[in-house]
């Protein structure tokens, strides 16, 4: 089968799914013989020839991609391998992160069509920066499928902050994977419920945000825990930036946390009551003496 130049001149110069097309009838096959799909630059190249787009922009890593314009029509390049840490169905997304930064790709055409999991690298992502005004985050809008897994198994271990680390620097770990310890939900005994803000407070009283963006996960419909949890997830924002939140990927992101608060209860009151009494015993004896 033959790629109609012509029509694909009148009709689809611009389109997202003539990439997909001409890529999976071997574009390029028409013109080197026997090139391995698996070329996935020479691919790029011809893609972006057809297209009439001068030249791509090459990045190393995630930070260097997030620093770029985002026009939504220079087309970058992702040289180096990144992790995928979350994948969802909805608008085919993908959360990637390296040892920089971390970005969403929303690939809302089905671009990359390669199967992958948690923890698989991903080398040579191609596609268009966006802001994403409503969200107040940027996207990245793949062009072209992406060959098999650089590598599998990979762990990126999550960031452990303190609520003021998290909400005060909030842009050194927008889409990472994070932790957020003994934290405890206003809404302990309810049911978690899909895109629903529930408020959060560490041992110190201080507030944050967790949001059930992911849906249908596994622990959608389950019993806010009422012990303090330990809580794995990915710093999200939302309301054009002004929301930031925690968001876990599935139960197991959740674990019951060893740094309780001391309660109030009797136990705890007359713990305090011997401590203040001590005191007031030792100083006493300082005065008389």
């Amino acid at each position: 089968m033959f790629c109609n130049f012509g029509w694909i001149t009148q009709l689809l110069l611009m389109s997202d799914s003539f990439l997909n097309k001409c890529r999976n009838i071997n574009l390029y096959s028409l013109i080197i013989k026997s090139y391995p799909m698996k070329k996935i630059t020479l691919s790029l190249a011809l893609t972006l020839l057809v297209l009439g787009v001068s030249a791509q922009v090459n990045v190393s890593d995630i930070a260097t991609l997030r620093s770029q314009p985002a026009d939504n029509t220079t087309i970058y390049n992702l040289t180096n391998e990144v992790i995928l840490t979350y994948q969802q169905s909805f608008r085919n997304q993908k959360i990637i992160q390296d040892g920089t930064a971390a970005i969403l790709i929303d690939d809302w055409s089905g671009n990359i069509t390669t199967p992958y999991g948690i923890g698989d690298g991903i080398t040579g992502i191609s596609g268009r920066l966006e802001f994403y005004a409503s969200g107040g985050y940027l996207e990245f809008h793949p062009i072209l499928n992406t060959g098999p897994a650089s590598s599998t198994g990979n762990m990126i271990t999550p960031q452990v902050l303190t609520v003021d680390e998290f909400m005060n620097n909030f842009d050194d770990y927008r889409f990472e994977l994070i932790q957020l310890n003994a934290m405890t939900f206003d809404d302990a005994g309810a049911s978690f419920v899909n895109g629903t803000l529930y408020d959060l407070q560490d041992i110190h009283r201080n507030m944050a945000a967790f949001y059930t963006n992911f849906y249908n996960v596994d622990y959608i419909g389950t019993v806010i825990p009422s012990v303090p949890q330990d809580i794995i997830g990915i710093a999200g924002v939302r309301d054009a930036g002004n929301t930031k939140y925690i968001a876990a990927r599935d139960s197991s992101d959740f674990s019951d946390s060893t740094l309780y608060p001391v309660p109030l209860s009797s136990t705890g009151i007359l713990i305090a009551v011997v401590l203040i009494a001590t005191v007031a015993l030792i100083r006493f004896k300082r005065f008389i003496f």
